[in-house]
Parts: C-alpha cells; structure tokens; sequence
C-alpha cells in the first residue's frame, strides 16, 4: 500500500531532523527533549501522579474513578532515549480510551545503564504493580503490559519472566512495533533502511549502546525472538508499521508465538511508518491503529 498521505506531509519535518546516530546520547536526548516540547500536550481529564515503584520512577495515569484494569507501559527511545515525559500525551489518550490505569515505566537507560539493567526495572515495576493492583484499580483486575519500540521489547521480555517466574498473572501483552532480535538482514530492514524517520543506522546506534556485547543479544532479555519457549503466554497484540524497518522481526515474532499456541492477533498497520503514536493529531491511520489497540484491552477487560 502506498505510504499514508497524512504521514507522507509529515516526512520533510522528519527528515530535516539532525541524525541522531551521529550524536552522543545526551546530545541525542536533548535534540529529542526539545522536539517533545512542540508535541500537543494531549487530553487534560486523566488524573496524573508522579510516584516510584521501589526506585523507579513511575507515571500513574488514573483515567476514571473505577478503572477497569492496569496497564503498564514502557516507552520507546532505543533504550537510550525517552521518559516519562515522552509518552505523556499518547498515555494520556490511551487511559481515556481503555478506562484502565497505566503505569508508566521510567526504567534506566544506556549507555549510562546497559543491558539488562531495562529488563530488571520493567519487571520490578510490574511486580510492584502487581502488589499495589487494589490501589490502582481493584483486587484481581486484570493486568496488561504494553510498549512501543524498545518499549515493547521490554513488553514482550517481562511477559516471559512472568511465564518463567510464576506471576505475575497477565491478561494480556500490547507490542506496538516491536523490537524483537538483534538481525539489521531482515527484508523491512532494505526497504526501509532510511527516509522514514526510523533508520538501521539508528537501530544499530541504539543496540550499540544497549547491548554492544554481540554475544548478549541473543539472550532472550535482548531478543525474545531468541527465547527457547513462547508457549504459555499471555495473549499477544502485536502491530507492525508496513514502513518500518522493524516490521519483520514483529512479525516474526507473531508467527513464533502462534505457533507456539499464544493466542495472537497480528495487525500490519499499512501506509503507517515507526512511531505513529506520536502521530496521532496528524493521521487519521494512527488514529485507527491506537483505536484498535484500546478495543483488543476493553474486549478483554470486559470478557
């Protein structure tokens, strides 16, 4: 399908940007952070705190007085970029749309923090949501993990420590374009190597600095597409942009999940590029794609 009109009109603004890859991550961050005051700030009714989960800094995002599950969230960035701030006002939007509290995760970032140090905050902050389930919603409300990019790789690696570890007890894992193996070979990686905001220089930028060891990137904590085992699971959404070059490998690990018997609803979002839930104001398909993520979370929460 041809590239969506509404993000084809946002590609010059995209591709003017500096090449982070050739920045230092705090040069990198800052380029991001000053982008992210321009973003509109998103919907205002979602009652908002600040909090830690042990000590990890956490975003509880409270959008009705009786939630009907949890939800918690990484956020994008590579590993290397991103924070609380940086998903704010996607999450504002997705609380309302899901009437779940999200708890968004502020884990430790690379090169200051590498490998695994994400992976252990990602799972200390579902656990501690686990145990504080009765504050944030109710006793036995169903929780979900959800994440973007980096982020939904984390999703996917807690969602097998939770299998691994016995609990806690998910009804559900969003992986919205994902990141699932450490392979720049894949078909997506050449057709869309550059020229759509996400590019494989960039990924190997972002892997370089969270894993540079090779050898760790097999671990399943790096690439859950490496896992030995992805039976058992809790159901997976998983959505893909056609024009991203991590499209493969979400789909792959899709199909390794399904085959495995994980109930998977597979979505390649088409016309769409990486990073689309920060375009939501500016397509109508981004729009769509968010809209069907925050159906699959309310058709569980209420089965």
């Amino acid at each position: 399908m041809p590239l969506d009109p509404e993000i084809a009109a946002l590609l010059p603004v995209l591709r003017s940007l500096p090449a982070l890859e050739k920045m230092s991550p705090a040069d990198a961050r800052a380029v991001v952070n000053e982008m992210g005051k321009h973003a509109p700030p998103g919907p205002a009714s979602p009652a908002v705190t600040d909090a830690f989960a042990s000590t990890i800094p956490i975003r509880i995002y409270r959008p009705v007085d009786r939630p009907r599950g949890v939800i918690v969230f990484y956020h994008a960035g590579g590993w290397v970029l991103g924070d609380l701030n940086s998903s704010d006002a996607f999450l504002r939007t997705f609380a309302l749309q899901t009437g779940c509290t999200i708890v968004s995760c502020g884990y430790r970032k690379a090169p200051e923090h590498r490998f695994p140090a994400a992976v252990d905050d990602a799972f200390t902050t579902l656990q501690w949501t686990a145990q504080s389930l009765a504050t944030l919603a109710s006793k036995g409300a169903p929780i979900f993990v959800a994440g973007e990019s980096a982020g939904a790789n984390l999703t996917a690696v807690v969602a097998l420590l939770a299998r691994d570890q016995g609990g806690p007890k998910l009804a559900g894992q969003v992986l919205l374009c994902p990141v699932t193996d450490a392979n720049f070979d894949t078909r997506s990686y050449a057709e869309n190597a550059e020229g759509y905001f996400l590019t494989r220089d960039l990924m190997k930028w972002f892997w370089n600095h969270y894993a540079p060891d090779e050898q760790q990137r097999q671990d399943f904590r790096a690439s859950p597409l490496q896992a030995n085992n992805h039976s058992n699971l809790p159901p997976a959404l998983i959505q893909t942009a056609e024009y991203d070059p991590l499209r493969d490998e979400g789909e792959a690990y899709a199909k390794r999940l399904a085959d495995s018997g994980t109930a998977v609803d597979m979505q390649r979002r088409t016309g769409l590029i990486h990073g689309y839930t920060g375009m939501l104001e500016a397509s109508n398909a981004a729009r769509a794609a968010i809209d069907a993520a925050a159906q699959w979370i309310r058709q569980r929460v209420s089965s």
